[in-house]
């Protein structure tokens, strides 16, 4: 039976549910099938419903740069047009990576953020990101991530690096 995670326990839930059973957190993907055969998730959010608090800086982001925000967070934790962006998090002050946006400080440890969790890269239409098999999982709204392959990314779209609620916004 296909199934559905929750965006908020992360449990799987049945693909025909509309509330989660564990936490009754309401599940706002609906999974359709494409032309060859593969489940496709489509979010039925709008955009201020996906990042209720979040400013929308159009128009005033210079093409390509992206906001990173964590949940709770109105101020982006960074902005920037890197090609690749290390999510994770440092252990000590003897880890350096110019590459990794170290998310420690915004409780990553707690929320099961990898050290190494995901990387998000520039693409020719936007930014994609992927998983580097970390322990807890990456999601995408509800969709869980297969490590080590790239997802499109939407302007706007909430990720769960483990337990902890990221959203991304880039023009």
């Amino acid at each position: 039976m296909d199934k559905v995670f929750c965006p908020n326990c992360k449990l799987a839930n049945p693909s025909t549910a509309t509330r989660c059973g564990f936490c009754g957190a309401e599940l706002h993907a609906a999974r359709q099938r494409s032309d060859e055969g593969r489940d496709v998730i489509q979010t039925n959010l709008l955009s201020s419903e996906m990042a209720p608090g979040i400013p929308d800086p159009a128009g005033q982001l210079a093409p390509l740069t992206i906001e990173i925000y964590t949940s709770g967070n109105g101020a982006p934790i960074f902005v920037g047009d890197k090609d690749g962006i290390i999510l994770g998090r440092t252990i000590g002050e003897d880890e350096e990576d110019e590459a990794l946006l170290d998310l420690a400080k915004y409780g990553a440890y707690e929320c099961g953020v990898s050290r190494r969790h995901a990387v998000l890269r520039r693409t020719s239409t936007g930014y994609a990101i992927t998983d580097l098999g970390s322990s807890n999982g990456t999601w995408l709204e509800s969709m869980r991530l297969a490590p080590k392959m790239a997802y499109p990314v939407n302007s706007r779209s909430k990720l769960f690096l483990g337990k902890m609620e990221i959203t991304l916004i880039y023009k």
